[in-house]
């Protein structure tokens, strides 16, 4: 593997850990939906802001599935998903999970650009 490749695989990985930090800090910044009496019948109320910003994330880190099937099993195991401890591995566990993902999608994109560079090398321009 060459020092270049390794340069751009690295790249991605940072990429898929650091999305959802990102995302992360960014929620903490959204407008919140305003106060209502609560409605066991009904939907939560979320802004169109947050409903936005939902799905962006969803596209971005799609590990959030994970860690929230992580979650329900700490919980059903009679844990608390919410402490320090199981909270902190469990998002570990989904962060790093992304960034293996983020690999994978950066080395099937760096496979498809040599196989392209080769393909159009051989032709001569006319």
């Amino acid at each position: 593997m060459t020092g270049r490749k390794k340069k751009y695989l690295w790249s991605w990985a940072i990429a898929g850990a650091a999305v959802p930090l990102l995302l992360m800090l960014i929620g903490l910044f959204l407008p919140k939906p305003p106060e209502q009496e609560w409605d066991p019948f009904h939907e939560p109320k979320i802004s169109p802001t947050q409903s936005r910003f939902a799905d962006v994330a969803t596209f971005l880190f799609p590990n959030i599935y994970v860690a929230e099937f992580l979650g329900l099993a700490v919980t059903d195991g009679g844990g608390d998903s919410g402490a320090v401890l199981p909270a902190t591995i469990i998002f570990a566990i989904s962060i790093l999970l992304n960034a293996a993902l983020y690999l994978g999608i950066g080395l099937i994109v760096w496979t498809a650009g040599e196989g392209l560079s080769r393909m159009f090398r051989g032709r001569s321009p006319t």
